[in-house]
């Protein structure tokens, strides 16, 4: 894994710090060989290819030939301590990029230019940046001159983010201002940065024309000297020779915003070349390792030098302060208390010139003069505009008349310590802030209530429609589909020959069977009106018996001429007929037949049944049809039993236990039918409760007052009659 390969190549930098030389003919040597052969095998180098770039220098000769010579043994240990800064630079900037990766794992850590631009598309993030302390030493040198140059760049923005940045906003705000004058440190800055006449742009040009690094450094000082000497922050010995301080043709000085500082030149060229030369970038080309592949290197002839040390450290400084231009910057500024380091101790004269050179002072004077807080007026009237009653929720003036009606209404009193600018509104104190938070909590609270309450509002109103309107639309397909109904019942109705009737939903089966009843009714009665009058009594007759006969008694005569008064031929019994209603005083003979009639005594006799609108009586035929005993009133009827079979058996009981038990003597005409159902008539045309019909293969009886089973025999023979068989069995011997 990298994360392996980074472990072994930071050992190897210390190992190669352990590489010695020893002078062999003209130049250098490795005194220790097998240490290089162990970091050739570990960091995937050939082995003569590490020693010939540790030992040997190339030269192009008049002819363009490349030529290999031994180099001298400081020249051996300047490569070795590149090529250990190559591997080290290379390291350093791996990290960087596995926790950029890991701060932001969308972005790939390989790519650090895409990291950095999506990076800075960040919405919101807290960024904490560290910032280099001053240095100044007895003899400074390429490092401590970058890190004041930073130090330097840094002041610089906290000035201008601090001081100059409010001056300007209330100057162009036209504020009652009295600008604040601070020490700037711009011409110093400038003195670093221009493009033309700046010390990082002398500084690589000598790096660039002179091979020879001490020859670079004293071109670094001429072209310093010659260019920049009437600076305001340059001086050295050859611009000012009263300065005995500073060494001819080695020192040179640079007043920066925290102290003058001394710099010596030795060093500044070799420390400024690029890290990766052609040399290096050939190395790392026959590199095995995978990771130091990634560098990409290409032949010699198609590299280009690579940026200077001093060239890529501007850039990112530069970056830096620009990232933070535009960021909300909080600054916190630390203050040495001594320079030995003692606790509990602070050295009052070192601690004021610290102050003073920071700029803590103006800073302090333009934050307690200044305006803290400030808003624009779209801003501050959009945040606040809720604690006014005049301002919300309607308010039809400026955003700049709504700021002061605001101010007039809920900060009466602080009129000096709140200004009007431009485009801007100033507080001086940030207590006036948080005071309009305050009011801003408690009108929030009155909104929400508000929003909910018109919400909740709204949504019940919503509701109360859509309830309303799916009723209406309920309501009105209910009576289209009623509507519909009615028509297809209709339409069945008066076609009688189109069909079934139409399946409609369960709602409207009370209808659907109204609407057949109807039509039943009125194809009945049409049909009525067709049968004779003289018929239509009996129809009505086997209409009823077919109620009562249906699925009980296969034989009741419905396909027989119902007459009713079947002995109406008989002149003997017209005659009786009419002495019966006037002794008994019924007013319509329903029916009358034949019957054998058995008696308490259990003897058969024949006997003449009469069936009146009221009553039932027996006639004795052999006596002139003239009555034995009075009639039995229909209203105390209780039962009505027959059989299912073919036999014509007939038991009637009544009230106080009172029985007819008879069956009809003719064999050739079932009269069992038409008596039940002339008798069930009666009964209708009397208003009385209908009798309970039984039909029974055996019927139980109380002739003789006790309990007696009644069966049916049949035989052959000419005409029926009860017969006791056993001692409480009578039997009915009927023809077959």
């Amino acid at each position: 894994t990298h994360t392996h390969i980074h472990t072994h190549t930071h050992t190897h930098i210390h190992r190669q710090g352990q590489v010695k030389f020893d002078r062999y003919d003209t130049g250098a040597s490795v005194l220790n060989l097998p240490l290089i052969e162990v970091i050739s095998k570990q960091i995937g180098v050939p082995f003569d290819d590490l020693e010939i770039y540790l030992c040997f220098k190339v030269l192009q000769d008049e002819f363009g030939k490349l030529v290999q010579h031994r180099a001298p043994i400081d020249e051996a240990i300047r490569q070795r301590d590149n090529l250990a800064q190559a591997l080290y630079v290379h390291m350093f900037d791996w990290l960087v990029h596995k926790l950029n990766s890991l701060l932001q794992p969308s972005i790939s850590s390989s790519d650090p230019v895409a990291f950095t631009a999506d990076f800075d598309k960040s919405v919101r993030r807290i960024s904490l940046v560290d910032l280099y302390g001053f240095e100044k030493q007895e003899a400074s040198s390429f490092e401590q001159m970058y890190i004041n140059y930073s130090a330097e760049k840094l002041q610089n923005f906290f000035l201008w983010h601090t001081i100059k940045r409010n001056q300007d906003e209330y100057v162009g705000e036209q504020l009652p201002w009295q600008e604040e004058c601070f020490r700037d440190n711009t011409a110093t800055c400038d003195l670093f940065d221009d493009s033309q006449v700046g010390v990082f742009t002398f500084l690589d040009r000598s790096t660039e024309d002179q091979m020879d690094l001490e020859s670079a450094d004293k071109c670094f000082l001429d072209l310093l000297d010659e260019n920049v000497d009437t600076h305001q922050s340059y001086s050295s010995r050859q611009a000012d020779p009263g300065d005995t301080i500073l060494c001819p043709f080695l020192d040179f000085k640079i007043v920066h915003f925290a102290s003058p500082v001394v710099y010596t030149i030795s060093g500044f060229s070799s420390k400024n070349r690029p890290v990766l030369d052609t040399r290096t970038r050939q190395l790392f080309a026959k590199c095995s390792n995978v990771v130091l592949r990634e560098y990409d290197v290409q032949s010699v002839a198609e590299v280009t030098p690579g940026s200077s040390v001093g060239v890529e450290f501007r850039n990112s400084v530069r970056d830096l302060v620009d990232g933070l231009k535009t960021q909300d910057a909080y600054h916190v500024r630390c203050i040495k208390p001594n320079d030995t380091r003692t606790p509990n101790y602070m050295d009052e004269a070192r601690v004021c010139q610290q102050i003073e050179h920071l700029g803590l002072r103006e800073t302090i004077l333009v934050a307690k003069r200044g305006y803290p807080y400030r808003m624009t007026y779209a801003e501050f009237f959009r945040r606040y505009r809720m604690i006014c009653r005049s301002t919300f929720p309607r308010f039809r003036g400026t955003p700049l008349a709504g700021c002061r009606q605001i101010v007039a209404e809920r900060l009466p009193g602080e009129a000096t310590s709140i200004v009007f600018g431009r485009r801007k509104i100033f507080f001086k104190s940030l207590r006036l802030r948080d005071n309009l938070e305050e009011f801003r909590e408690e009108a929030l609270k009155t909104v929400i209530v508000t929003v909910q309450r018109a919400w909740r509002r709204h949504t019940a109103r919503r509701q109360l429609k859509l309830s309303i309107s799916s009723r209406r639309i309920a309501r009105c397909y209910r009576r289209f589909r009623k509507r519909r109904v009615l028509s297809l019942i209709q339409t069945r109705y008066q076609q009688p020959t189109a069909g079934p009737w139409p399946t409609v939903p369960s709602e409207f089966d009370l209808l659907l069977d109204l609407g057949k009843r109807l039509h039943r009714r009125q194809h009945f009665s049409r049909a009525i009106e067709r049968i004779p009058d003289e018929q239509r009594v009996a129809i009505r007759l086997k209409t009823i018996g077919y109620g009562i006969f249906f699925g009980k008694r296969q034989y009741w005569g419905y396909s027989n001429v119902w007459g009713g008064n079947h002995l109406a031929g008989n002149p003997a019994f017209r005659v009786q007929s009419e002495k019966l209603k006037k002794q008994w005083k019924f007013c319509e003979l329903l029916f009358s037949a034949d019957t054998v009639k058995i008696n308490s005594h259990l003897k058969s006799r024949d006997r003449v049944i009469v069936l009146t609108e009221s009553t039932v009586l027996f006639a004795d035929p052999s006596q002139g049809f003239a009555a034995k005993k009075s009639p039995l009133e229909l209203s105390k009827l209780i039962s009505v039993t027959f059989t299912p079979g073919t036999d014509q058996l007939v038991v009637l009981k009544f009230k106080h236990n009172t029985e007819a038990v008879f069956v009809f003597s003719d064999l050739q005409q079932d009269y069992v039918g038409e008596f039940v159902s002339t008798l069930m008539f009666a009964l209708a045309k009397l208003s009385l409760p209908c009798p309970r019909v039984l039909v029974l293969p055996t019927v139980e009886t109380s002739l003789t007052g006790s309990s007696m089973t009644l069966e049916v025999d049949y035989q052959f023979r000419q005409n029926p009659q009860f017969v006791k068989t056993a001692s409480r069995i009578i039997t009915l011997l009927w023809p077959a």
